[in-house]
């Protein structure tokens, strides 16, 4: 799995699972972004 985080139309930031220490982790980090980065459409 990997985090796609889109900066605009061009431009991603993608974090590979391997990046994370645990499953724990890779979930706080989503869910942190969804909280304080996700538009609501």
């Amino acid at each position: 799995m990997i985090i796609a985080i889109f900066i605009s139309s061009q431009k991603a930031i993608l974090i590979p699972r391997h990046c994370f220490n645990s499953k724990e982790e890779e979930i706080e980090v989503e869910q942190f972004i969804r909280n304080n980065f996700s538009k609501n459409i």
